[in-house]
């Protein structure tokens, strides 16, 4: 007799079921016998199934759930396959290299823990060459965004400096089996092999402060860093944070760091 599972909300859980939008995952990861995969969250393994049949190199499955991962070990009993039981926000992706080969990394992300995750992943993008998700639609309209708009922020500024970013094929609740309440979209995270960025830690500490206030001019914050010595920073201090480019806040942080590492 099947076991049945039964979606934990602590946990997140909203099991993508519709083979159509699976597909597209899928088509948007291309799996192939030559790569090192790993999925996070892969839940009850339909995802998980698609993968298997490209028989990659080496694919992990990262999963928080230890109600699922029986079920998973039975369904997945290859050489290849190795199931993590561990939060993915822990997870040194590092370790997971095999042969030298950058990792692909892959899954319905919990809408709890998105945004965190994400950020942990950035700062693994050496070992990683590409990344598709399904996140909620307001989060993926974030990290694409552009500047001047609503969703610019933050999480457009961390993402696009370290990564080239896409959306593509949005996904409705009847998809998922329980059903959200949200729209949700897939997203391509393609990690930069150079960026021009000196301190990611710098870099989100600084934006935290800019858009802690989004709608008021950046000298504030800049001054919060800089002190009183802001001749370097004159293009920017009458902008809003939302008007800045990504490109012009990596400028800005490493500005700061240069001038924290001369004192």
């Amino acid at each position: 007799m099947k076991q049945v599972h039964f979606a934990k909300k602590q946990f997140g859980q909203n099991f993508l079921t519709d083979p159509y939008y699976l597909e597209k995952i899928v088509q948007a990861i291309s799996p192939s016998s030559e790569d090192a995969l790993v999925e996070i969250g892969p839940g009850q393994g339909a995802l998980t199934d698609f993968l298997v049949a490209a028989k990659p190199l080496h694919l992990d499955l990262i999963e928080l759930d230890r109600d699922l991962i029986p079920a998973l070990q039975r369904r997945f009993d290859q050489p290849f396959v190795k199931i993590i039981a561990q939060d993915a926000l822990t997870v040194d992706y590092q370790s997971l290299v095999v042969d030298n080969r950058p990792l692909k990394v892959v899954g319905n992300l919990p809408y709890n823990i998105s945004t965190p995750l994400l950020f942990h992943l950035a700062s693994f993008g050496l070992h990683i060459s590409e990344m598709v998700f399904l996140l909620q639609k307001e989060v993926v309209d974030r990290i694409c965004a552009v500047p001047k708009t609503s969703e610019y922020g933050r999480l457009s500024i961390m993402l696009q400096s370290q990564m080239a970013v896409s959306s593509f094929v949005e996904v409705p609740p009847e998809a998922f089996d329980p059903p959200p309440k949200v729209m949700s979209k897939v997203v391509r995270l393609t990690p930069r092999k150079h960026t021009a960025l000196k301190d990611f830690d710098l870099l989100s500490a600084f934006t935290a402060k800019a858009f802690s206030a989004r709608r008021k001019i950046i000298k504030k914050a800049i001054s919060a860093f800089a002190g009183k010595d802001l001749d370097d920073f004159e293009p920017w201090l009458g902008l809003r944070p939302e008007e800045i480019s990504v490109e012009d806040f990596v400028k800005i942080a490493n500005l700061l760091y240069d001038m924290k590492n001369d004192q």
